[in-house]
Protein backbone atom coordinates (compact mmCIF):
# COMPACT_ATOMS: atom_id res chain seq x y z
CA UNK A 1 0.00 0.00 0.00
CA UNK A 2 0.98 3.44 -0.72
CA UNK A 3 1.47 6.47 2.01
CA UNK A 4 -0.15 9.33 1.70
CA UNK A 5 0.54 11.82 -1.18
CA UNK A 6 3.06 14.70 0.60
CA UNK A 7 2.22 18.07 -0.79
CA UNK A 8 5.00 20.23 -1.69
CA UNK A 9 6.35 23.35 -2.26
CA UNK A 10 7.86 25.00 -4.66
CA UNK A 11 11.27 24.94 -2.74
CA UNK A 12 10.82 21.33 -1.76
CA UNK A 13 10.77 20.20 -5.32
CA UNK A 14 14.77 21.28 -5.65
CA UNK A 15 15.83 17.57 -6.03
CA UNK A 16 12.92 17.23 -8.38
CA UNK A 17 13.74 19.55 -10.74
CA UNK A 18 17.71 18.50 -10.79
CA UNK A 19 16.38 15.24 -11.45
CA UNK A 20 14.52 16.36 -14.43
CA UNK A 21 17.23 18.31 -15.82
CA UNK A 22 19.90 15.25 -15.43
CA UNK A 23 17.08 13.48 -17.95
CA UNK A 24 16.84 16.37 -20.24
CA UNK A 25 20.00 16.41 -20.63
CA UNK A 26 19.96 12.83 -21.66
CA UNK A 27 17.15 13.28 -24.48
CA UNK A 28 18.07 13.61 -28.00
CA UNK A 29 17.27 17.25 -29.85
CA UNK A 30 13.45 17.55 -30.67
CA UNK A 31 12.24 14.87 -28.63
CA UNK A 32 8.62 15.81 -26.40
CA UNK A 33 7.79 14.85 -23.65
CA UNK A 34 5.50 15.62 -19.90
CA UNK A 35 7.07 16.69 -17.17
CA UNK A 36 5.94 13.32 -15.71
CA UNK A 37 8.64 11.88 -18.00
CA UNK A 38 10.53 12.91 -16.25
CA UNK A 39 10.56 11.39 -13.25
CA UNK A 40 10.35 7.34 -11.75
CA UNK A 41 6.71 6.34 -11.18
CA UNK A 42 7.65 6.01 -7.22
CA UNK A 43 8.59 9.97 -7.78
CA UNK A 44 5.44 11.14 -9.43
CA UNK A 45 3.28 9.25 -6.85
CA UNK A 46 4.83 11.06 -3.90
CA UNK A 47 4.40 14.85 -4.74
CA UNK A 48 1.41 16.90 -6.41
CA UNK A 49 0.95 16.32 -10.21
CA UNK A 50 -0.55 19.70 -11.13
CA UNK A 51 1.61 21.48 -8.66
CA UNK A 52 4.62 20.29 -9.71
CA UNK A 53 3.59 20.75 -13.27
CA UNK A 54 2.67 24.52 -12.56
CA UNK A 55 6.18 24.89 -10.62
CA UNK A 56 8.38 23.00 -13.44
CA UNK A 57 6.43 25.13 -16.65
CA UNK A 58 7.57 28.06 -14.35
CA UNK A 59 10.72 26.98 -14.13
CA UNK A 60 11.03 26.01 -18.09
CA UNK A 61 9.98 29.31 -19.09
CA UNK A 62 12.14 31.49 -16.42
CA UNK A 63 15.14 29.53 -18.01
CA UNK A 64 16.11 27.84 -14.99
CA UNK A 65 15.79 24.42 -16.06
CA UNK A 66 17.70 24.61 -19.53
CA UNK A 67 17.93 22.79 -23.01
CA UNK A 68 14.01 22.60 -23.25
CA UNK A 69 10.79 24.53 -24.17
CA UNK A 70 7.16 24.81 -23.44
CA UNK A 71 5.28 23.69 -26.36
CA UNK A 72 1.44 23.89 -24.62
CA UNK A 73 -1.12 21.82 -23.83
CA UNK A 74 -2.26 19.10 -25.20
CA UNK A 75 -5.63 18.27 -25.64
CA UNK A 76 -5.59 15.83 -22.43
CA UNK A 77 -4.47 19.13 -20.93
CA UNK A 78 -1.01 18.27 -19.87
CA UNK A 79 1.52 20.62 -20.89
CA UNK A 80 4.46 19.09 -22.79
CA UNK A 81 7.79 20.40 -23.29
CA UNK A 82 10.69 19.78 -26.31
CA UNK A 83 13.90 19.07 -26.25
CA UNK A 84 16.00 21.94 -27.82
CA UNK A 85 19.83 22.58 -28.04
CA UNK A 86 21.54 24.79 -25.54
CA UNK A 87 23.34 27.59 -27.26
CA UNK A 88 27.08 27.95 -27.14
Amino acid sequence: MKGPMILMTKQNYKNEFKQAQRVIDSLKENTKFEARDLLSPDEWSNISPTNFGEEFQKEVIAGRITGVIYKGKKSNNHSYYEKVRLSE
